[in-house]
């Protein structure tokens, strides 16, 4: 399949778009706050949305705001205690489960892809880095949203520290922005994800998933 197939896919270049839009949102900022807390929580009361939105890192929320956007059909089997669920579609209020749920959703549809040098990853994709001490830190979700010549990735990734948020640690990682990273191969084969340019470890990629394969709801 060529390279310009999946390029000029559809699914995968809405969801590009959808990123790029959530870059900027952010609780800290009260012009953007209230959009952030809709898009993040479309099933949810807007009082509830707009309080989840100022205390939860949102990495995985932002990626699971921009599937909905693209379209992608969510269901999945065994989760959430129910035969199966779309949790695209419904309320987030009280769920804790975005990361986990992108796996999950990845897993059943056989789009889990292994980790890969950052030329090979395709633009339309989310990653999980870290998730482990072991890992390089926490399970962070990346957005890749263009892949240069050089092989460093355009990135939009929610998550990230929101100086008008007085929250610490990760109830204060309210910002979506958008990112420049590289991928590099370990000694040991593993891959890692940092940002570009840097000599910083980063956090190990885990897996990601091109938008592109998933299904999209139809009607």
């Amino acid at each position: 399949m060529s390279p310009a197939h999946f390029l000029d896919n559809l699914t995968a270049g809405n969801f590009i778009d959808a990123a790029r839009s959530l870059a900027g949102l952010s609780w800290g900022n009260p012009a953007t706050r209230a959009e952030m807390a809709q898009r993040l929580a479309p099933k949810d009361r807007p009082d509830d949305a707009l309080a989840m939105s100022g205390a939860q890192s949102n990495c995985a929320i932002a990626c699971c705001a921009a599937l909905y956007e693209t379209g992608v059909d969510g269901l999945v089997r065994g989760f959430r205690g129910k035969p199966a669920c779309d949790p695209l579609r419904e309320p987030r209020v009280r769920r804790y489960d975005a990361v986990i749920y992108l796996g999950v959703l990845a897993d059943q549809t056989g789009t889990r892809r292994a980790p890969c040098a950052g030329g090979d990853m395709l633009p339309g994709s989310w990653a999980l880095i870290g998730g482990s001490p072991a890992y390089g830190g926490g399970a962070h979700v990346v957005m890749v949203t263009g892949v240069r010549a050089d092989g460093t990735l355009d990135t939009v990734e929610g998550g990230k520290v929101d100086p008008g948020n007085p929250r610490t640690e990760a109830e204060g990682c309210t910002a979506i922005l958008a990112d420049h990273r590289e991928i590099y191969r370990q000694s040991d084969g593993s891959y890692w994800m940092s940002d570009a340019g840097t000599a910083r470890p980063g956090r190990r990629v885990v897996y990601w998933c091109w938008v592109g394969d998933l299904p999209v709801v139809r009607g």
